[in-house]
């Protein structure tokens, strides 16, 4: 009976183990190696968290520039339409002009 219960322990201690857990004077412990694959994981998603930062600000720098250029449109069309504008109300006159100018031809032209 107490060779069963010697063999249960070292059957539990080979599996704790292997998982990467052993149990020591009552604790429990974490071997080195998978102390140091959890500290190169989390140096890893650090570096991951700091890529995307970096991604996230440059995007944001993009956008920024992107805003300016949309305003420097928004401004040169409000220009161009101004001057559209400018120019139906001009060419308006010119035609009211022509009209009139048309009448004086045919007047000066009835009365030689």
């Amino acid at each position: 009976d107490n060779q069963s219960a010697t063999k249960s322990e070292l059957e539990q201690k080979t599996s704790a183990s292997r998982s990467g857990v052993f149990v020591a004077g009552g604790g429990v412990c974490v071997q080195d190696g998978a102390l140091q694959h959890l500290k190169a994981t989390k140096n890893q998603k650090l570096n991951e968290v700091a890529e995307l930062e970096r991604m996230l600000a440059n995007l944001n720098h993009q956008s920024a520039q992107l805003d300016n250029e949309i305003q420097h449109f928004e401004v040169e069309t409000n220009t161009i339409t101004s001057q559209a504008e400018d120019c139906h109300a001009e060419r308006e006159r010119n035609q009211a002009h022509v009209a009139i100018l048309k009448s004086s031809v045919s007047d000066a032209l009835r009365s030689v």
